[in-house]
């Protein structure tokens, strides 16, 4: 290293390597100082209520010219933000959109002159900003000239991505090999996965045989009861003020699902489009202008064959957020298209679609690990690979379905994304339960040596690809 960096870390509650990184990397001379800020919880105190409480420090001057272009990705950090409050985050928040705006540049000029004091060299980001409040930072150190280096943790295991442009997630033409090499990762030909964080919270209906004692009792009524949510809203004070509005969007909800559900035909050639639950970094930062799934399914439309179909599946855990009445009658108003009930069998529909769609979500790689190519419309981690094809208005979805995938070549293709991967566990918020093999003390070294690694690539330039 040239000199020591100053780094600042984003980082999810769930972990703490960060505190054997920085003292590793004090000691190795790699960093100088290092500031840390959890997200989740401790982000929400900080921001949510800015108009009672303000920011700590002092006003700092941000460049016009940096402010106008983080500006323009104003749209996004409130389509980001609107999920953000102290409660959950399958709630919308009450701010109207001056209130956004200001909350956007309250931000802004703090991360301003956080960076500015602390002569950030490095940001850390250990998840794709989705979140508004860690999504300023990321916009500002590229408008400051301050490297970011971004971590996303996979579901194989003791592996992440790491990367070095936020657009790059997909592609990771910024992810040097450094690592391995790794036993291969056999992918299995089937469309069928084991994948545990598909299994819970489902939201399969109200069932008298999930009711094992109060607090499950509690949980089902919760889900699947509107009135129920509504009371205990009504009985907390700051939960009261939005409790009715709340109220009718889970009943219109629950209405338009159920309406709209179709009888399926599967002998007609169809697109199978599952949807995905929302709000989640898959699409709220992963998928761009295709947040807006609506958009995703309107884009589809134009280039969907003579008598073909596309059958859409509401994810199983969704709620009420981001499906107003408005977003139905968007669907409805697409030709040829139909919407399937949550618990229809997605492999059956897999199997028997001519192509399947996504924004960036798991139906895709279920799709093409079976043989069936898939259209996104996002930057999911297998943009890369066989029989993956990204949405543009050219696409010929009868040229695509009559291309099968070639197996061989998508195990290639996968192995070479998977020795980009690095070792550790990033995010330890859900994915070291998957694995009995975990350790959080072994796994702040694996991580810390990791990130050596990764970081010196980038900043003494003597590491070859």
């Amino acid at each position: 290293m040239n000199k020591p960096l100053n780094l600042y870390i984003l980082n999810t509650p769930h972990d703490q390597w960060e505190n054997y990184l920085i003292k590793d990397f004090k000691e190795k001379g790699i960093i100088e100082n290092a500031v840390v800020q959890k997200t989740v919880t401790a982000s929400k105190k900080k921001f949510v209520n800015l108009g009672s409480k303000g920011l700590n420090g002092e006003y700092k001057f941000v460049p016009v010219d940096i402010y106008d272009r983080v500006y323009d990705h104003l749209p996004k950090f409130i389509d980001m933000y609107s999920r953000v409050n102290l409660h959950n985050s399958v709630n919308y928040n009450e701010l109207n959109y001056h209130q956004y705006l200001d909350h956007f540049n309250l931000m802004i000029n703090y991360y301003y002159g956080l960076f500015t004091e602390n002569n950030i060299d490095l940001l850390v980001q250990n998840n794709s900003p989705h979140a508004g409040y860690d999504y300023i930072p990321h916009l500002l150190a590229k408008e400051m000239g301050i490297k970011t280096l971004y971590l996303e943790q996979t579901t194989f295991p003791n592996r992440f991505f790491h990367y070095w442009e936020f657009e790059d997630f997909g592609t990771f033409s910024t992810t040097k090999r450094l690592f391995g090499p790794y036993p291969p990762i056999v992918i299995e030909n089937k469309f069928e996965k084991d994948l545990p964080y598909m299994k819970v919270n489902r939201r399969d209906g109200f069932k008298l045989s999930n009711i094992k004692g109060p607090a499950s009792l509690h949980n089902e009524l919760t889900k699947y009861v509107p009135e129920y949510q509504l009371t205990k809203d009504l009985l907390k004070s700051n939960y009261r003020s939005q409790a009715y509005y709340r109220y009718k969007l889970r009943k219109q909800y629950e209405k338009n699902r159920k309406k709209l559900a179709a009888e399926l035909n599967l002998n007609v050639p169809f697109v199978y489009f599952a949807l995905h639950l929302q709000p989640e970094k898959t699409t709220s930062s992963l998928g761009g202008k295709y947040s807006d799934q609506a958009l995703a399914l309107e884009h589809l439309s134009s280039i969907l064959p003579e008598n073909w179909k596309i059958y859409v599946k509401e994810n199983p855990k969704q709620t009420y957020f981001m499906r107003n009445p408005e977003f139905f009658r968007r669907l409805e108003r697409i030709p040829n298209l139909e919407f399937v009930s949550p618990s229809y069998n997605t492999y059956d529909l897999i199997k028997n679609s001519k192509v399947c769609a996504t924004i960036t979500g798991t139906v895709g790689w279920e799709a093409i690990t079976g043989g069936k190519s898939v259209v996104i419309f996002g930057r999911a981690w297998y943009k890369t690979l066989s029989g993956v094809y990204t949405f543009s208005p050219d696409l010929d979805l009868e040229e695509i379905s009559s291309k099968p995938v070639n197996f061989s070549e998508l195990q290639l293709s996968f192995n070479d994304l998977t020795a980009k991967l690095a070792p550790g566990y990033t995010l330890n918020e859900v994915y070291p339960t998957y694995y009995k093999e975990y350790d959080v003390d072994e796994n702040d070294v694996i991580v810390a040596n990791s990130l050596e690694k990764i970081i010196r690539s980038k900043f003494e330039n003597n590491v070859t690809e």
